[in-house]
């Protein structure tokens, strides 16, 4: 290990208390007056603290220690994101259970996952299995020490590196011209948000003229760092697209960790500006993959001409070659090696595979997030948790030729109580998971449905060269009827509703059963969700859904709400006139007027209860009422209906 190689140490506790005196110990060997440092976990005397699931709000800081208390709390992504902030030569300090119990210590993110009292984690598990066998960890606490004035002197030097210098220096160049498109890909820790600050900081532009755009502002926290009083506007990927095609006086459109962007989106926002900058990290924590690279920046050559390309490979608070970052990247499955090949010895076919026994093969684990990660631009760390972690789940893969092509991972959800039904339908229960029957429950009021049983797509991908070529479609075939020999009622998924990704599930004999009343900031598009009846019962449930959906959007189309039928509804025939309330619309109206229900679902039925009271209180009404506007009505629906 380099002598300014950051140091990954990993404390192993009996209890709760003993960590804690751990943690006091640390004071003196981290001088903490000098050093600047985060404690991961519950707040202790001495330490600035933060929780796990906020570590986030952090990035773009620089810190010569952390440590991270995995009794109070552990996630994959938080810490990636945590060994991101340390820079050389500092050290993290990862504290946790014994490796013999910590599989089955029920801390809060296993709590959330598992619903029952039998708790073990798969995922952790798999997490100690990689400590044991890397050769650059640290397990004792008396060899924890810093150099604080090395540390700190280094970071409060830091300098551009010459990667960067040279793309400040290339954004510069291309801002000089008429128009302009530059492509800047990089890992994390290289400064590529540092570098665009730097070269907006000397650009010229007036800071009305550049919109800044990323999926979380979190992310251009160092872009707004380096470029000092130049402050350009931030706006989330959907609203830049607005003002984009409404303000014409805007001319540079800078977009930060573009792969985390639904790609159709990012093919509309990349038409729209004289001058682009999209920067993007390719492999990391975030749920940025490669697939990036293989999807949108192949389309871009076509949509703009002269499309330039930066990539800085030099860390910019870590040597290169870091042995911590190295370590993180194996243990979360981040290094860029794809292991698709670890099905060697499988003949071709759809295989249904035990997770638990995924832990003892984690070449094909890793296989398997690597395709995901490649293929879907909102995967992480923390999915694998969830998959390995939570009940219910589910990976069929396809290989061919010993090479893994197609993984579909599989959410069981359903069989929920009618008690439970009834509470998620009053909006006072939202149990972890059961995307599907949750959604039909409180926005489409069908209570009744919580019981049957769903199989839900979280995730299709198939490996790049292998698309096109019916592999997804014969892995849903093959799933649909495992799930009909396990009586499952539906299969299911929800996604961004662009028009390309429905083609595909309505070719798979998926119906569009609702359209989400609202736009994803970084999709771009309202969610569609899909379902597939695998039995008569299920058939008439889901011809009863469509029927009432194409009804509801009607209604606004009419009234001026909404300009045209959603994706996947545009040619269902048009519903005959109602004139009479069921027993199922008049529950949900009562639990409008008690204040669960949505007014999306009741509002043509609304106008079913008095035609004058209609006119005069439903047309008119805008899509989000206020809360004065959305107390009276219910005051008067609750009057007709009791």
């Amino acid at each position: 290990m380099a002598i300014n190689d950051r140091k990954l140490v990993w404390l192993q506790c009996e209890s709760e208390a003993e960590a804690r005196q751990a943690i006091n110990q640390l004071k003196g060997q981290l001088s903490l007056n000098s050093m600047k440092g985060l404690l991961v976990g519950q707040s202790q005397e001495g330490f600035s603290s933060i929780r796990a699931d906020r570590l986030a709000t952090e990035l773009g800081q620089s810190i010569d220690y952390l440590i991270f208390n995995a009794f109070d709390g552990f996630t994959p992504n938080a810490l990636a994101q945590g060994a991101g902030l340390v820079r050389a030569p500092g050290v993290l300090i990862l504290i946790t259970p014994k490796a013999s119990v910590w599989p089955n210590y029920a801390d809060p993110f296993l709590q959330a996952l598992v619903q029952s009292e039998s708790y073990f984690s798969n995922y952790i598990q798999l997490l100690i299995n990689g400590l044991n066998h890397s050769s650059n960890i640290i397990c004792d606490i008396d060899a924890v020490e810093l150099n604080s004035t090395t540390s700190t002197q280094l970071s409060e030097s830091i300098a551009l590196t010459a990667d960067q210098q040279a793309v400040v220096n290339n954004l510069l160049d291309d801002w000089s011209q008429s128009t302009s498109t530059r492509v800047i890909t990089a890992d994390r820790g290289r400064g590529k948000s540092s570098a665009l600050g730097y070269a907006l900081k000397q650009s010229g532009w007036e800071s009305n003229q550049v919109i800044v755009t990323a999926p979380d502002k979190r992310a251009v926290y160092s872009l707004y760092q380096q470029s000092d009083e130049f402050q350009p506007r931030f706006l989330h990927p959907a609203e830049a697209l607005q003002e984009l095609r409404t303000n014409p006086g805007i001319r540079m459109l800078v977009i930060d960790e573009a792969a985390a962007i639904a790609t159709p989106l990012l093919d509309q926002l990349v038409e729209s500006a004289n001058h682009l900058a999209v920067s993007t990290t390719v492999n990391g924590y975030e749920g940025f993959g490669r697939g990036f690279s293989l999807r949108f920046l192949q389309r871009l050559g076509l949509q703009r001409e002269g499309v330039n390309y930066s990539q800085l490979t030099e860390p910019v608070r870590w040597s290169q070659g870091d042995q911590l970052e190295e370590t993180i990247n194996e243990l979360l499955f981040l290094t860029e090696d794809e292991a698709f090949n670890a099905f060697l010895g499988f003949d071709d076919g759809v295989y249904g595979l035990e997770l638990d026994g995924l832990v003892s093969h984690p070449d094909r684990l890793q296989a398997i997030y690597q395709l995901l990660h490649l293929a879907h631009y909102r995967t992480s760390p923390n999915d694998l948790r969830v998959l390995l972690d939570s009940p219910g789940q589910s990976i069929f893969a396809s290989v061919q030729g010993g090479v893994l092509v197609g993984v579909a991972w599989i959410s069981a959800e359903g069989e929920l109580s009618a008690e439970l039904s009834e509470a998620i339908a009053q909006g006072v229960r939202r149990p972890n998971g059961n995307l599907l029957p949750q959604t039909l429950i409180f926005s489409e009021g069908v209570v009744t449905l919580g019981i049957k049983r769903f199989w839900r797509i979280a995730r299709i991908a198939v490996a790049p060269d292998f698309r096109r070529s019916g592999i997804a479609a014969a892995m849903l075939r093959f799933i649909e009827a495992k799930a009909i020999a396990s009586q499952i009622d539906f299969m299911g998924a929800s996604f961004a509703g662009y028009e390309e990704v429905w083609q595909f599930w309505k070719a798979s004999g998926y119906r569009a059963i609702r359209m989400g009343d609202r736009i994803d900031p970084v999709a771009g598009e309202p969610a569609l969700l899909v379902m597939k009846a695998l039995n008569d019962s299920a058939t008439d449930d889901i011809q009863f859904i469509c029927e009432q959906a194409v009804s509801r959007y009607q209604f606004e189309i009419e009234r001026g709400l909404r300009s045209a039928m959603p994706v996947g509804f545009e040619s269902l025939p048009k519903p005959l006139e109602q004139r009479t309330l069921s027993s199922h619309q008049i529950e949900s109206l009562k639990r409008f007027a008690q204040g669960s229900a949505p007014l999306t679902l009741v509002r043509p039925w609304i106008e079913l209860l008095d035609k004058g009271f209609a006119h005069n209180e439903v047309d008119h009404l805008e899509l989000k009422p206020n809360k004065h506007q959305l107390k009276a009505l219910r005051n008067r629906v609750s009057q007709f209906i009791d």
